[in-house]
């Protein structure tokens, strides 16, 4: 069988599915992590919000680039094979005016604009690229509500229902006080994959490797190795979601 993984950043699939991708592999399953915002900045004005997020990776210069680099090493580690889109991550992007998408923290989180309505139909025919009747595509759910985890998702909801699956967005699951999204259990099926310690060992290691990311979510590795270890005891990070659509829940 033949998986690919859609990751919204150069690291979201790694965090949330590194051990189902490290399972599937060993027993001889094909296994692609195709990432959709990893293109470079069309240009190197930075906001200064970008700005911020560089020096907190601690990548001034290529920023993106070495992002790609990092997750290369991740995927390694669990032995899929990466594939890059060209389209830039939205702390670059900019409206048909030329605003910038993203001015603060907050606009990370928001209901797809206007402007970026495009990226859904863009991403959706490069996406259909590797639709086939032995490959299943699978996708964030989008909890967290990140803007690009939503175009994502909207894309993925124009395919066709057959061979989708779905799975759970970590970290944000456990941050999110006011998931955007709802599983309903009387509709979904759920695959849970018996995993091993040395599948749940290689999901650690491959998240280690984004060094420039680990300060978004947690103080040090040994942290994220607790949160992750405590994400698998509640059941996290094993199943992947066969779902008849997402149900949106309001948040008011």
């Amino acid at each position: 069988m033949k998986y690919v993984f859609l990751s919204p950043h150069l690291d979201d699939a790694v965090l949330s599915c590194g051990a189902i991708i490290h399972y599937l592999i060993n027993q001889g399953n094909s296994v692609k992590i195709l990432t959709i915002f990893s293109g470079d900045p069309l240009n190197s004005d930075f906001t200064p919000f970008a700005q911020e997020l560089h020096t907190r990776w601690q990548l001034p210069n290529n920023p993106i680039s070495k992002r790609r680099d990092e997750d290369l090493n991740a995927a390694n580690i669990l032995g899929a094979k990466s594939i890059y889109l060209q389209i830039p991550d939205c702390i670059y992007r900019t409206d048909i005016e030329g605003n910038p998408v993203i001015m603060r923290e907050e606009d990370l989180f928001q209901d797809i604009p206007p402007s970026q309505n495009y990226l859904v139909n863009e991403i959706k025919e490069l996406i259909s690229d590797f639709y086939s009747i032995d490959t299943s595509i699978v996708s964030p759910l989008g909890i967290g509500g990140h803007l690009d985890h939503r175009i994502t998702v909207a894309a993925v909801n124009l395919l066709p229902s057959n061979n989708l699956l779905f799975y759970q967005d970590f970290p944000y699951i456990n941050q999110e006080t006011n998931q955007t999204f709802q599983i309903n259990s009387l509709d979904d099926m759920f695959t849970e994959f018996p995993l091993s310690t040395q599948d749940i060992n290689a999901w650690y290691k491959a998240i280690a490797a984004y060094q420039s990311q680990i300060s978004t979510f947690w103080k040090n590795n040994e942290s994220m190795i607790q949160e992750v270890l405590d994400f698998v005891n509640r059941g996290g990070g094993k199943k992947l979601i066969k779902m008849k659509g997402i149900k949106k829940r309001s948040t008011n």
